[in-house]
């Protein structure tokens, strides 16, 4: 691999504290959930944080040193959450049923973690339009991705919050009489 650019090292750097700043607020959040399905979505979205920290940091020592990093994209690819979240959601949804009361500050902590994914996804778009290294664009790819996945999970989590039995009348194609 050529030398690191500046633009790469900052980059890296930035999102290792965006995912460092991910996971402390998703185990905050988790913390102080209220509701069950709650719990267990930002549970999933912590653990993911700490899996992206995890290869930011080896990624980041590789690349500092001017080593190629592909093997770390391999890995990563290779530990990508293998479940579907959509369906992951859907099972956590039925199981917690049209029944299910969040608190405001549950809804209020879904709006931020929206947020926070979407400037997730906004800031690895950047990136890979500024990268020329066929690995960082592999990485880039990969993780405005995962991004993407997470504020689809994290909107309709907050749509089922809201209102639960609107979800699944959206979500489950119930028969109507008429």
């Amino acid at each position: 691999m050529s030398e690191p650019s500046e633009r790469a090292l900052e980059m890296f750097q930035t999102a290792l504290s965006m995912e460092e700043k991910g996971y402390e607020f998703y185990q905050k959040a988790l913390t102080n959930c209220q509701n069950e399905a709650g719990v267990e979505i930002f549970r999933m979205l912590a653990q993911d944080e700490v899996h992206h920290t995890r290869i930011i940091k080896k990624i980041y020592e590789k690349v500092s040193g001017g080593a190629d990093y592909a093997d770390l994209l391999d890995e990563m690819e290779a530990e990508r959450r293998t479940e579907d979240l959509g369906a992951f959601f859907h099972a956590v949804a039925a199981k917690h049923g049209k029944d299910i009361h969040a608190a405001t500050s549950d809804i209020e902590a879904l709006e931020i973690g929206l947020d926070f994914e979407r400037k997730a996804v906004d800031f690895y778009t950047r990136a890979l339009a500024e990268a020329t290294d066929d690995q960082e664009k592999r990485f880039l790819k990969e993780m405005v991705a995962e991004e993407r996945t997470h504020v689809q999970l994290v909107a309709d989590t907050k749509a089922y919050l809201e209102n639960p039995a609107d979800w699944f009348e959206a979500h489950e194609k119930p028969l109507l009489d008429g």
